[in-house]
């Protein structure tokens, strides 16, 4: 059982991605690990970090391409480097010794293993509740069917441990996914025009329409270095003065995509639900941020980016 790693890097992220890398090679399975640079400005360390090791392939980006950009280019490389599957992971992903052993445990158990994609653990208290057993993708503040939930007294039963999850939607994000190496291969490459956040998600949609199931993992265990967003915030998360306002415009931007291009629910509900939750998030920052220059412009960014997530609207560059 061969394996190829695919990750990206961005910025100032060497420190991130060494540590990565090392967790990585502690593994005996690895047949390739391609490193795309994207515009990073820690080129020159990360090339002289990997000039010695002839397991490395580095792939050099003049800018930054987006994180589907990025993988879109690492999955043409592995293409031509076979093995038997291919592990995306994000240049923060720390994944514990030996982990390649946990998939090829899990593996076994399966009589026929030609479509089934594994997802590693990135959640430290692992259960059956990770896995959505809706649609990830619909935006969903208000309906029939979730008024009926706050009031039912029905609870769901999550106490059951199992090791593997079956994930029904298919959604994965890049860290930590296990594909076999046919899939790639016979499934076209992540859509650059998402450019970043949800990419891996209708990347992963797509594959698991063509007959593969995804299996979310107890183990191997994923620890994440540093996150995007910060967890607490709830309502404010779009807000976090510490993201970038690219970020927020695509985070926003391509859910709404993502939530139209899988159907998840109707073009009405969508932009009712968008309308609400913009609204209440908009006028929720306003009371506790208060309505200054900050607040007014983040809101407007936000606007922006659910009327072009709805219209489908791939076209505007400013925020790149």
């Amino acid at each position: 059982m061969k394996i190829n790693v695919i990750t990206v890097t961005y910025g100032k992220r060497f420190y991130l991605l060494k540590k990565m890398l090392e967790s990585v090679f502690y593994d005996t399975r690895i047949n390739k690990v391609i490193i795309v640079d994207n515009g990073s400005i820690d080129s020159l360390e990360i090339k002289k970090y990997v000039q010695n090791n002839k397991n490395i392939i580095l792939i050099k980006n003049n800018i930054n391409h987006g994180s589907a950009g990025g993988f879109k280019r690492g999955i043409e490389e592995s293409r031509k480097n076979p093995s038997d599957y291919v592990l995306l992971l994000d240049d923060d992903n720390i994944i514990e010794k030996n982990w390649s052993d946990f998939f090829y445990n899990i593996l076994a158990l399966f009589p026929n293993i030609d479509k089934i994609i594994l997802k590693a653990n990135r959640n430290s208290s692992f259960d059956s509740s990770i896995i959505n057993k809706e649609n990830l993708y619909k935006i969903d503040y208000i309906s029939i069917k979730k008024i009926k939930k706050i009031f039912s007294r029905e609870k769901e039963n999550n106490n059951v441990f199992q090791p593997i999850v079956y994930n029904p939607n298919g959604f994965n994000e890049y860290g930590g996914t296990l594909l076999p190496f046919k899939a790639i291969l016979e499934n076209e490459l992540p859509l650059e025009k998402f450019y970043l956040y949800c990419d891996d998600s209708e990347y992963s949609y797509r594959i698991n329409k063509n007959n593969y199931r995804t299996y979310q993992c107890y183990r191997p265990i994923i620890k994440d270095l540093e996150y995007t967003f910060t967890k607490d915030l709830k309502f404010l998360t779009s807000f976090d003065k510490n993201v970038t306002t690219p970020k927020i415009y695509f985070w926003i931007r391509n859910q709404y995509i993502l939530s139209s291009i899988t159907k998840s629910q109707s073009k009405l509900s969508l932009i009712i639900n968008g309308i609400i939750g913009i609204t209440v998030k908009i006028l929720y920052a306003f009371i506790k941020l208060g309505i200054n220059k900050y607040t007014i412009e983040r809101s407007k960014i936000i606007i922006i980016a659910f009327l072009d997530g709805i219209k489908l609207n791939f076209n505007n560059n400013t925020y790149k």
